[in-house]
């Protein structure tokens, strides 16, 4: 095959993944409703800019970057949940380009086909390319600001700079994670610096001036950042400990929540350390930067066994393992240590480094049985969790749960939420009636106390029927039922995904004369699987 005919071939492999991830990420966009998360990045995003801006200094929340933007979006797009997911779309597509892009600048064409290949089919990306979250925007941005590094390292342009800059800073004003992959590159720059097989001269003016904006337009923030910090230490964010094995269940989340498939890519991630074998002009680096260096520098990147980012397979490989261990190790210790921060998802931009390393594994393999072994797996068992997703309910189904009891409510029904935050966050996204009467127990959260018990009765007053609904347990919710029972002798419950509807009455007191419009055999059953 000729070299037009393979770049070619490339071209179109290339556009094909593309699409299949893109499509992916838009099947059934809007099939289920917003959950509980989603339904606190709307509430934020449908305030004022002065009041978002306020909002975002309450304890355990991100800044506002994702927020912001969302709003705006909104405006724009709607409110539907098709509509409002898009955004987290669009940048679930960015990363489908930025990976491939990523994999060309480190290694080659095939290895970087195969990292577009498992970003497109991960069911990790793909859950939070569906939700409307900040999750893709800081994969994205995460990525974004690594290709802009590694190419400003080795060109330290203008134009670059500016880019890595404003890139950096949207980073950091989307999600807490963000600053340790800025971390993450001072300490590849670091050892890069000390490195003797290094031949390029690093602009440490200018990357110190580059931190130095960097960290300065996030000084409006830092007291935020503090106030939030002692504010989590005494309200927690409800995070396990993290043990270790949390390290390697990371990397088994980004092989999509499969342990054998996640050992499976952990040994292939590890094979990619042959390249260090691999001698001056061997197969496996004679491809290295061949389409990115100019044509003046082909001879010396050849000889010299570097790729088109100037860094030799060593410098590659501990670029990429540097990026990967930062976000996941660095909070794993101070969960160790303070209050737990530790969370796979948080780790989202890290996991391209993991695809990377993998793919170049994969790329290692010279048999073709062997490489079509693994191309099957890929193909056959790594998206199972995008597949499974379709077939089962995996979000709160508030549409349903809402929608079904304003169907069958009767005006001026108490309708009592079991936590305060459902109600402005998630429940009055989907109410359409006027004519019920909505309340929450005092306080913030789900806690039931003393308080919540004792305000109670002065609730329910004189309401013959009362719907609860009953999610987010939290500290001592059971005593809410029993005392619910204890005044309603007749009570039902219907259960649905992580939610639970009940309905309570005093027999005999309904004197309108309608028939119940909540038959026994509605409670008979658990809801649909899916969100109709």
């Amino acid at each position: 095959m000729t070299d037009r005919m393979s770049r070619s071939w490339n071209t179109w492999l290339v556009l094909l993944i593309l699409l299949v991830g893109l499509g992916l990420r838009l099947h059934q966009l809007g099939r289920e409703s917003f959950w509980f998360d989603e339904g606190v990045s709307i509430a934020r995003s449908d305030q004022s800019l002065s009041g978002l801006l306020a909002n975002a200094r309450r304890a355990g929340g991100n800044p506002p970057g994702y927020f912001l933007l969302l709003h705006y979006w909104i405006g724009l797009f709607g409110r539907g949940e098709a509509a409002v997911r898009m955004l987290s779309v669009v940048f679930g597509a960015l990363c489908l380009s930025l990976a491939y892009r990523m994999g060309r600048l480190l290694f080659d064409r095939r290895t970087a086909c195969l990292t577009l290949l498992l970003v497109a089919l991960s069911g990790f990306h793909f859950y939070y390319a569906q939700e409307a979250r900040c999750y893709a925007m800081l994969a994205a941005l995460g990525l974004l600001s690594m290709e802009l590094f590694i190419r400003w390292r080795r060109r330290p342009t203008a134009p670059l700079a500016a880019g890595y800059l404003v890139t950096s800073i949207a980073l950091v004003y989307t999600h807490y994670y963000g600053p340790l992959l800025l971390a993450a590159q001072n300490l590849f720059l670091l050892a890069f610096g000390l490195d003797p097989a290094r031949r390029t001269p690093i602009a440490w003016r200018r990357w110190i001036l580059l931190q130095g904006a960097a960290a300065l337009s996030f000084v409006p923030w830092m007291h935020i950042l503090a106030s939030k910090t002692a504010a989590i230490q005494q309200t927690k964010l409800h995070l396990a400990r993290p043990s270790v094995w949390d390290i390697p269940g990371t990397l088994k989340t980004y092989a999509g929540e499969n342990i054998v498939l996640g050992i499976f890519f952990i040994l292939l991630a590890g094979s990619s350390l042959r390249l260090l074998k691999r001698t001056r002009g061997s197969r496996g680096l004679e491809s290295l930067g061949r389409q990115k260096a100019a044509a003046d520098d082909q001879a010396a990147v050849h000889a010299e066994n570097v790729n088109s980012a100037g860094l030799t397979a060593g410098q590659t490989l501990y670029f990429l393992g540097i990026w990967l261990a930062t976000p996941i190790l660095l909070p794993f210790l101070v969960s160790q240590v303070s209050t737990p921060i530790f969370g796979h998802k948080y780790t989202i931009a890290a996991s391209f480094a993991f695809y990377l390393l993998v793919a170049a594994g994969i790329n290692q393999v010279r048999r073709r049985y062997g490489f079509g072994l693994i191309l099957a797996v890929l193909l056959l068992v790594y998206p199972l969790r995008i597949l499974t997703y379709y077939r089962q309910l995996d979000k709160e189904p508030w549409r349903t749960v809402v929608g079904q009891l304003e169907a069958r409510a009767h005006g001026g029904d108490l309708v009592l939420i079991h936590s305060s935050h459902c109600l402005s966050n998630i429940y009055a996204y989907y109410a359409k009636r006027d004519d019920l009467v909505i309340a929450t127990l005092p306080g913030r959260g789900n806690r039931i106390g003393p308080e919540q018990l004792e305000a109670l009765p002065g609730i329910l007053g004189g309401h013959d029927r009362v719907w609860l609904v009953y999610s987010h347990v939290g500290e001592n919710s059971e005593a809410l039922l029993r005392q619910l029972q204890q005044r309603y002798p007749t009570s039902r419950v219907r259960d649905y995904f992580r939610i639970r509807l009940f309905f309570y009455e005093r027999p005999g007191e309904d004197s309108t004369g309608r028939p119940d419009p909540m038959p026994i055999e509605f409670f008979k059953f658990a809801a649909a699987s899916a969100d109709k």
